[in-house]
């Protein structure tokens, strides 16, 4: 059975806001109300409780919460104060906690996954009724004689655990002691990935039912550029959430602009730096450059000109990276940019394409064949155009990500086994034809 929900973040908005919005969503018949729990907004347990007060049949819970800044014993207690307000229609969304976030609050989030396991089942106990005694067989959350006594449990049928979940030991962690996965993605790639490392953990613990739900980001104002710049917010966190080891590596702490290719002369990226370098002197919104690639000849160039315009804190180079990380970078980058002088195929272009990521690239050579109209085409021997195209991503995103959409679409038509069956059928008729 499929259902609906929405998350609101209540920082634009304030609490009367979120909860007129929560009705209007319940008249629509959205199933379920999710409150972002950051430090920098409104906090999501006042935001919460007159969510329940104020409704009727939508359920509703943080997205989410961790147990770094709030103690599984505060997350029980909550949850069972907010389960009494909506009369039973509580719902907990609890991860290991935003690693993008947690080191600005001087709390270093160590053994992220092991601290979401234990207060998972600490706040399970306490909803129970249980008196949650110390065992020594915990880390991080050794209760000695812990119980909620002052609050209207739940029953048997308890509150649902929904874990925030993306890189594979959290799924599988969310597979084992989850009534369900909010997967913090939406490409059918991504599930293709994270559903059989769920199904494996289920199996394991003889679980039958499961919950998973896909996320996809919106932001809606009359206002274009304020919906735009919404949603940045929005699109950091979530490439934020990226496994650490690919992202905190390079240093990559928000959107960026993604490379992909070794550093040579025909990827023209000394051109695109200039570009890149105007772009930021003029928009403050300005995402970084990740150049994604080994080094190759004659790259001195893309140095001399980072250091001469003096882009060394905005530019990341990673270094050659493999298949899995490339995509992944991919998948989260607020665009493709590719002003190579001169392609075979362009592959990146392609994968970007598939990915969904919107593109930026040159109007030569295999290039436009293969992107045809989904993606923005601009010289690549040209600063300005570069520049121009660099900006027009920026200022008219809304129409990127919608070529960028068509660009799934096209990108399906290319595939391996396609092309093998048009080289064969080649090879053929060349056949026939020495043949005749």
């Amino acid at each position: 059975m499929t259902t609906y929900g929405i998350e609101f973040v209540p920082g634009a908005i304030n609490v009367k806001q979120v909860v007129t919005y929560t009705k209007l969503a319940e008249s629509k018949d959205i199933d379920y109300a999710w409150i972002t729990n950051h430090y920098n907004n409104r906090h999501a347990y006042p935001t919460l409780a007159m969510i329940a007060a104020n409704t009727d049949t939508i359920k509703m819970g943080p997205g989410i919460m961790n147990t770094f800044t709030d103690t599984p014993a505060a997350i029980a207690s909550f949850m069972a104060t907010l389960n009494e307000i909506s009369d039973g229609r509580a719902v907990l969304g609890i991860g290991p906690g935003d690693l993008s976030t947690l080191p600005k609050l001087a709390i270093d989030p160590v053994k992220p996954v092991g601290h979401l396991k234990e207060g998972v089942e600490q706040i399970r106990k306490l909803l129970a009724g249980e008196e949650v005694k110390k065992t020594g067989a915990m880390e991080f959350f050794d209760y000695d004689g812990a119980k909620l006594t002052g609050v209207t449990l739940p029953g048997k049928k308890g509150i649902p655990v929904y874990i925030g979940a993306q890189g594979p030991k959290v799924l599988e962690l969310a597979g084992t002691i989850g009534d369900g996965a909010l997967i913090n993605a939406s490409n059918p790639k991504d599930f293709d990935v994270a559903i059989p490392i769920i199904k494996k953990a289920m199996e394991a613990v003889g679980k039958k039912t499961f919950d998973v739900g896909a996320y996809t980001a919106m932001s809606i104002d009359m206002n274009e550029k304020k919906a735009r710049n919404a949603a940045k917010i929005v699109a950091a966190f979530i490439a934020a959430g990226s496994p650490p080891a690919l992202l905190q590596r390079h240093g990559i702490d928000g959107p960026y602009l993604l490379h992909l290719g070794t550093l040579e002369p025909r990827k023209n990226l000394p051109r695109l730096l200039e570009a890149y370098a105007r772009v930021r002197q003029a928009r403050t919104d300005c995402p970084k450059l990740v150049l994604g690639g080994g080094r190759g000849w004659m790259d001195e160039p893309v140095f001399e000109t980072e250091a001469r315009l003096g882009l060394g804190p905005h530019v990341v180079h990673t270094g050659y990276l493999a298949r899995e990380d490339a995509v992944r970078l991919l998948r989260g980058a607020y665009a493709c940019v590719y002003p190579s002088l001169y392609e075979g195929f362009g592959l990146p272009v392609l994968e970007a394409m598939a990915a969904g990521t919107p593109v930026l690239a040159s109007n030569t050579s295999s290039i436009p064949e293969v992107a045809g109209d989904t993606a923005l085409l601009v010289d690549p021997k040209s600063a300005d155009a570069l520049e121009a195209g660099l900006l027009a991503l920026l200022d008219a995103n809304g129409a990127a990500r919608r070529r960028a959409a068509a660009a799934r679409d096209r990108a399906r038509g290319f595939s391996w086994n396609a092309s093998a069956a048009a080289l064969a059928a080649a090879y053929r008729a060349v056949a026939r034809g020495s043949m005749a």
